[in-house]
């Protein structure tokens, strides 16, 4: 009795799985496989950053040492990403996922003098991150012009801060920083995507997303450069990413008499007092966790 229940059992499993690779085409065929290419915009305001122009922006406006100041500060309110991704099916909607990605934003801000004491700052900051990584995700088709489909997706996240502060009052004096911060994490991205067919194989798509990826040891190499009558020369030290009393940016991780890292905080100094700002300054971390959209075009071959 037993053994017959058992052979019932086994048989009732391997007649759907053996009718349904009937009807599959064979495991190298390139009938299993889809690319994606889609574009995205994540919603992740820097608050540290935004927070830390306005304040120094607001400064500067009530500054004596800035009369009739002129400039912009740009925040940044979110980035933009561009995918690859191709995926495999496995059995009936369920399929595997291989994907490469890019993501970008950046901030510039300028601060101007009255052209009669050209005094002019200016702070670049270029972000990009570069993730690659291997997920999975299970495609409902709701008819034949529609299907929806909940994906996965594990990460690897190289992220890079190129950032550049620079002041002058002539183009002759004056002084620069410049560095690149880099930090890898993994990271984890869910969504559900939804596929409008147009034409045989070919589908518009579009969805909603949400990635989890924050980066707590953003430090690399920086150069300080003085600039004054005679010729420039360029002072090496590690950076790191930090925060404190409103400032955001870099600040050297190992001080030096002959890299005055405090030139970095002019525009902050106007807020408040110098030294309790110097005080107040720690690395932290950045954090790119955010909800986003996409938009793109998936090709069935």
């Amino acid at each position: 009795m037993h053994r017959r229940c058992f052979l019932l059992f086994i048989s009732a499993i391997l007649i759907p799985f053996s009718l349904f690779a009937q009807e599959e085409a064979g495991w190298l065929c390139l009938q299993r496989l889809s690319l994606t290419a889609s574009g995205g915009y994540s919603y992740r305001p820097w608050n540290k950053l935004n927070e830390s122009l306005r304040i120094a922006t607001e400064a500067v406006n009530y500054d004596p040492a800035y009369p009739s100041p002129i400039g912009s500060a740009q925040k940044i309110l979110g980035d933009i990403t561009g995918e690859l991704a191709l995926s495999y099916r496995i059995a009936f909607g369920l399929r595997i996922l291989v994907v490469g990605d890019i993501t970008a934003t950046s901030s510039n801000t300028t601060v101007q003098s009255a052209p009669t004491f050209g005094t002019e700052t200016t702070q670049d900051i270029h972000f990009k991150m570069l993730g690659y990584g291997a997920g999975a995700e299970y495609r409902f088709e709701l008819g034949e012009a529609l299907d929806v489909t909940p994906f996965i997706v594990i990460c690897q996240e190289h992220a890079t801060i190129d950032y550049s502060y620079h002041i002058t009052w002539d183009p002759s004096y004056g002084y620069w920083f410049d560095a690149r911060l880099k930090d890898s994490r993994m990271g984890i991205c869910t969504g559900i995507r939804f596929a409008f067919h147009i034409v045989e194989g070919v589908s518009v798509i579009s969805g909603i997303e949400y990635r989890h990826v924050e980066f707590p040891n953003l430090h690399g190499d920086g150069t300080f450069v003085p600039l004054n009558n005679e010729l420039p020369h360029t002072q090496p030290f590690e950076a790191v990413l930090a925060e404190g009393n409103g400032y955001f940016g870099i600040v050297a991780k190992s001080p030096s008499s002959y890299i005055p890292s405090y030139l970095l905080r002019t525009l902050w100094w106007r807020a408040g007092p110098a030294q309790s700002l110097e005080d107040s300054i720690t690395p932290t971390s950045l954090d790119l966790s955010a909800f986003g959209i996409t938009l793109g075009v998936r090709i069935d071959f």
